[in-house]
C-alpha cells in the first residue's frame, strides 16, 4: 500500500495524481492527501471526486482512469 496525493495546482487543466515515494509529488502546501491504496487506479477514482479533470503521473502511475489507456501527462524537467 502507498499514500496517494493530488496536485493542488493543474498542468494544462489536469490535476496529477502521485504517490508517496514519487520523485514529482508537489511540496505539502500543493497537494491533497488521497489516502493509502494498493494502486493508482483507485487513488485516480477518488482523486476524481476532488476535481473533475486527473490523471496518473507517469512517474509513479501505471494506469489513466480518465481516458483508459496508458498515457500520461509528462512534466516539465
Amino acid at each position: 500500500m502507498a499514500s496517494y496525493y493530488l496536485e493542488e495546482e493543474p498542468k494544462n487543466g489536469v490535476h496529477i495524481v502521485h504517490c508517496d515515494s514519487c520523485s514529482k509529488l508537489p511540496d505539502f502546501y500543493y497537494r491533497i492527501y488521497l489516502g493509502e491504496y494498493g494502486g493508482s487506479a483507485s487513488a485516480i477514482k477518488k482523486a476524481q471526486t476532488h476535481r473533475p479533470q486527473v490523471m496518473g503521473c507517469i512517474e509513479c502511475c501505471e494506469i489513466n482512469i480518465e481516458s483508459k489507456s496508458c498515457t500520461h501527462i509528462r512534466h516539465a524537467s
